[in-house]
């Protein structure tokens, strides 16, 4: 996927950009389908449609993100969020990690 071409404000191209090259797997999960502001993107798990993350640096400090997680409901159509503000890149590559099940690939 080429994240220049996405419909996007700059700091959300460069995270994808961040995000693919330290990542494994980052490009199947973009959902360009899902509309959002040009300063967010929804990323879904490639294998469990239910478990999302909404990145946004609308309304964050400079070089700082938002995410906000969703969870597949499980007993029922109560759909559950965590939600974090104002987190660096560090700490948003991490929650990804572990949220969308993405590997590190090595480069750096």
């Amino acid at each position: 996927m080429n994240f220049f071409t996405l419909d996007r404000d700059p700091t959300i191209k460069q995270l994808l950009i961040s995000l693919d090259s330290e990542l494994s797997g980052v490009a199947p999960c973009v959902d360009t389908d899902f509309a959002t502001d040009s300063k967010a993107i929804f990323l879904r798990h490639r294998d469990n449609a239910g478990m999302c993350a909404y990145i946004y640096t609308l309304g964050q400090r400079d070089n700082r993100y938002g995410v906000q997680l969703e969870f597949p409901p499980e007993n029922g159509p109560v759909l559950a969020m965590e939600t974090y503000e104002n987190i660096g890149y560090k700490t948003l590559k991490d929650i990804l990690m572990v949220h969308l099940d993405l590997g590190e690939t090595g480069f750096r």
